[in-house]
C-alpha cells in the first residue's frame, strides 16, 4: 500500500496548482484512489489504476507550469479529462471484473505515452499523432460502454482498442528506434481514428459497416508493424530467470485468468485448484530454475508457490502462440522468445512456436 500512499500524496500536492477546470477531475481521481484502497479490490486492477493516476499526476504538473505552451496545455487538459472519464468506466461495478481490467490496461498503455507528449524534444508530428491516438482510443472505449451501446459494439471495440494500447506501449519503449516509432504511430493513428468512428453513435449502420472493413485492413497492417517495431530492438541479452519473469508478468496482466488456470492445469498446487485462482498476479521471486508465482485466490487470500521455469514457460507458450504474442503483450514478447531460446540452449526444452520464432529472430529473419 506504500505506492498507493505515494501516489495519493503526489495527487494531493497538485490539487491546488492545477487549472480551475481540472479541479473536479482531480477530485474524481482522488475518489478513485480511495476506492482501490479497499483490500477486496483486484490487485491487478489496483496496479493498473495506480499506474494511470501516477502518469496523469505527472501530466498535471505540466498543465500548471507557466512555461508550458498554451496550445499544449489545452491539449493536455482535454486528455486528462478524457482519461479520467474512461477510467471511471473501468470502475463500473456492473461490468465483469475482467472487462474492468481490460479497459484499465488499455488506459494504462495510453497514459504511458504522456511523458513523450509532454517532452519538448518530441517531434511535433509524433506528438500530434499521440495526442489524437490517446484521445480517440479512450473516447472509443467510453462510447462503446455507454448504457445505450450494444454488447456487440463492445466486442468489436475492446480487442482493437487493446491492440492500439499495445502500439502505444511499443512506441513508449525507449529501445524502439525512431524510424519504427514514427511508422507505427502513423498507422496506429489511422486505426484509432477509424475505431472512434465505429464507436460513434452518430455513425449510420452503412457507414459503420464500411468503416469496419477499412479498420480490419489497417489493424492487420498495424499488427505487422508492431512486431517489426518491437523486434527491431533485438532479443534482450538477459538471463533466463529475468526473461521468464518479464514474460510471465506481462502474460498474467494481459491474458484471461481462466485461460491461464486451464493452461497451467495440474501444475497448480492442489490447494489452489480446490479453492480456485481468481487472479494470477505476478512473479514474486526468481530462483535458479524456478519462479515463485503470487496469486489471489477465490476465497480472498493471497498465496505463492514455486514453479519450474521450463514447465511454466512451455505451458504459457501453448496458451499464447507466437503469432499472437506481440499483439497481446507488445515489447515483453521479446523476453518470452529469449526465455524459449535459453530453455532450448541450456536444457533442451522446446517451447513450441516461441522457440521457432526466437530462432528466426536470432538468425535475422
Amino acid at each position: 500500500m506504500e505506492e498507493l500512499e505515494d501516489v495519493t500524496a503526489q495527487l494531493d500536492e497538485e490539487k491546488n496548482k492545477v487549472p480551475q477546470e481540472l479541479k473536479p477531475t482531480v477530485e474524481q481521481l482522488t475518489s478513485t484512489l480511495k476506492e482501490i484502497s479497499n483490500p477486496k479490490e483486484s490487485p491487478k486492477q489496483r496496479q493498473e489504476v495506480l499506474g494511470i493516476i501516477d502518469e496523469v499526476t505527472s501530466t498535471l504538473e505540466i498543465t500548471s507550469d507557466s512555461k508550458t505552451p498554451p496550445e499544449l496545455r489545452e491539449q493536455l487538459i482535454v486528455i486528462v479529462k478524457q482519461v479520467n472519464s474512461t477510467l471511471e468506466v473501468s470502475q463500473d461495478p456492473q461490468l465483469p471484473p475482467e472487462e474492468q481490467h481490460k479497459i484499465a490496461l488499455i488506459v494504462k498503455h495510453a497514459t504511458s505515452v504522456l511523458g513523450i507528449i509532454c517532452n519538448p524534444k518530441t517531434p511535433r508530428e509524433l506528438r500530434e499523432q499521440l495526442i489524437f491516438i490517446v484521445q480517440q482510443v479512450t473516447s472509443a472505449l467510453e462510447k462503446s460502454h455507454d448504457p445505450k451501446a450494444s454488447t456487440e459494439l463492445q466486442k468489436q471495440v475492446v480487442p482493437i482498442a487493446h491492440l492500439v494500447g499495445v502500439s502505444l506501449e511499443i512506441i513508449h519503449s525507449a529501445k524502439t528506434p525512431p524510424k519504427e516509432r514514427k511508422k507505427l504511430a502513423k498507422t496506429t493513428h489511422r486505426v484509432s481514428g477509424l475505431l472512434e468512428q465505429v464507436s460513434d453513435p452518430g455513425t449510420s449502420p452503412a457507414q459503420r459497416a464500411e468503416t469496419q472493413k477499412v479498420l480490419a485492413k489497417e489493424t492487420v497492417q498495424m499488427q505487422t508493424q508492431q512486431e517489426e517495431a518491437a523486434s527491431s530492438q533485438g532479443l534482450p541479452d538477459v538471463p533466463l530467470g529475468e526473461a521468464a519473469k518479464v514474460c510471465t508478468d506481462a502474460i498474467f496482466v494481459a491474458a484471461r485468468d481462466a485461460a491461464i488456470s486451464k493452461s497451467l492445469g495440474k501444475l497448480l498446487p492442489k490447494g489452489w485448484r480446490e479453492v480456485g485462482v481468481k487472479e494470477f498476479w505476478r512473479v514474486s521471486h526468481v530462483g535458479k530454475d524456478y519462479l515463485d508465482l503470487l496469486v489471489w485466490l477465490k476465497d480472498g487470500n493471497y498465496a505463492d508457490a514455486p514453479f519450474e521455469t521450463g514447465r511454466l514457460i512451455t505451458r504459457l507458450a501453448s496458451l499464447v502462440p507466437a503469432s499472437r504474442l506481440f499483439g497481446l503483450i507488445g515489447t515483453p514478447a521479446l523476453y518470452c522468445l529469449q526465455a524459449a531460446w535459453y530453455l532450448d540452449q541450456q536444457l533442451g526444452i522446446k517451447a513450441g512456436t516461441w522457440l521457432k520464432m526466437a530462432l528466426e529472430k536470432k538468425s535475422g529473419h
